[in-house]
């Protein structure tokens, strides 16, 4: 969960639009900000050493990672809470109460990343679960994700609906799949954005 932010340029409007600026999503969740009227937090992080917790804001589009290490010291950072940048808000946050499976973003006092940017860690049964149940208001929908496994033979729940069921799983066969009234559906494959529509 690591890249720049997408920026936008058009005739005729503003420079620097950022990805919900150009495409409003009602549930968006990212290290990045997302959306130039978005003026929440990035998420919530617990530190290692006294459970204490953090919220964390962007800094130039990206999340304040000088506040997460200046907090966090030698410890390492696990992520209770990712914030809905999108027009629903917070009642659809993803949250994980739960400290052994919050994915991490600093282990041990070393920032995680993925090619040079900050980036979200699972391994095992580290998940993020929405905490409110959602439905789509019409039949047609887009999701767009970006992700990397670094092991091969693992299955990886990413998101999870409300406790209930898998929403994103990077499963065995290094595919990605996203569920919907409990059929799964395939995206492409490792490494690459995918796209289930």
């Amino acid at each position: 969960m690591a890249f720049n932010p997408i920026l936008f340029y058009e005739a005729g409007k503003p420079r620097n639009q950022l990805l919900l600026d150009k495409f409003p999503a009602e549930l968006a969740f990212s290290i990045n900000k997302l959306s130039s009227s978005y003026t929440g937090y990035c998420m919530q992080i617990r530190r290692s050493s006294d459970d204490a917790t953090l919220d964390v804001s962007f800094i130039d589009n990206i999340v304040a990672t000088a506040s997460i290490l200046s907090f966090v010291g030698v410890n390492s950072a696990f992520i209770t809470i990712l914030y809905n940048q999108g027009s629903l808000g917070s009642l659809y946050d993803m949250t994980q109460s739960t400290n052994a499976t919050q994915p991490y973003i600093v282990l041990n006092g070393i920032l995680q990343t993925l090619n040079g940017k900050p980036s979200i860690r699972y391994s095992g049964s580290q998940y993020l679960n929405m905490s409110s149940s959602y439905t789509h208001s019409t039949s047609n929908f887009s999701i767009f994700g970006y992700g990397k496994r670094n092991s091969a033979g693992v299955s990886l729940t990413i998101l999870s609906s409300n406790g209930t069921g898998t929403l994103l799983t990077h499963y065995f066969d290094n595919n990605y799949y996203f569920q919907t009234n409990n059929a799964y559906n395939v995206s492409i494959t490792t490494d690459v954005t995918f796209i289930s529509e």
